[in-house]
């Protein structure tokens, strides 16, 4: 049978063993974090398929077990993040912190972006 060359940009680069380790110890909290967003922390759209930390670089490996430092993200917007600036990921999860504010203190007057950086 002949398969389907997948459209791939690039190739799926290796997981390293030290990676491994991480997602099997924070794998059950990953999982936990992204069962309890309602949809993708990005767009609000789509449903959650990935969990995206927003430290990079030599801070990763401290962020991947901080929940505060993740972002669920549906699979097309996790791929657009991907090398998106430190401050442009702090602000996506301000974001998604103000609209589950709003969520679940329906009624009690709306927050907005603009209302905490006044408090600053």
């Amino acid at each position: 049978m002949k398969k389907s060359p997948l459209n791939r940009k690039k190739p799926i680069n290796r997981i390293s063993i030290k990676k491994k380790l991480e997602l099997k110890e924070t794998g059950d909290a990953r999982k936990f974090y992204k069962d309890q967003c309602s949809s993708c922390e990005c767009c609000g759209q789509r449903p959650v398929d990935d969990c995206h930390e927003i430290a990079a670089g030599a801070a990763r490996h401290l962020a991947v077990r901080k929940p505060n430092l993740w972002l669920g993200v549906c699979r097309t917007c996790h791929e657009g993040l991907q090398g998106d600036s430190r401050a442009r990921n702090l602000l996506l999860k301000i974001e998604a912190v103000i609209r589950d504010y709003n969520e679940c203190c329906e009624g009690l007057g709306y927050v907005t972006l603009e209302d905490v950086l006044c408090e600053l």
